[in-house]
């Protein structure tokens, strides 16, 4: 195994080892990107904002331990059960995503009939 392979696996286990911490840090920064992103009004920056704090859920998520991740009331969890949870969450950001791309269409075409 080279350095750089040790250098990356240390890496990975640090950081699902401080993964709450680094769900906070990364959603910090994702948020105040896309804000920024939102204010210049570019839409594209912010979406892929918005995705990329989904997958640092998701990454959270699937390194959390039985307990966090399982269903509600209970102490474990499933493997099928963070799936669904998982899916459950993309739904409803895709649902949202969509929203919003609609929003901003209706905004666009809105600002151009004004303009003629």
């Amino acid at each position: 195994m080279s350095t750089w392979q040790r250098t990356a696996r240390s890496l990975v286990r640090r950081l699902i080892a401080e993964r709450t911490l680094v769900l906070v840090i990364a959603t910090a920064v994702l948020v105040v990107i896309g804000v920024i992103a939102t204010i210049a009004d570019e839409y594209d920056l912010s979406l892929l904002c918005i995705l990329a704090l989904q997958a640092t859920i998701v990454g959270y998520l699937l390194t959390s331990p039985g307990e966090e991740a399982g269903a509600a009331g209970t102490k474990t969890g499933t493997v099928d059960e963070l799936r669904d949870a998982v899916d459950r969450s993309s739904a409803r950001t895709l649902t949202d995503l969509a929203h919003a791309r609609q929003s901003i269409l209706d905004a666009i075409a809105e600002l151009e009939a004004k303009r003629q």
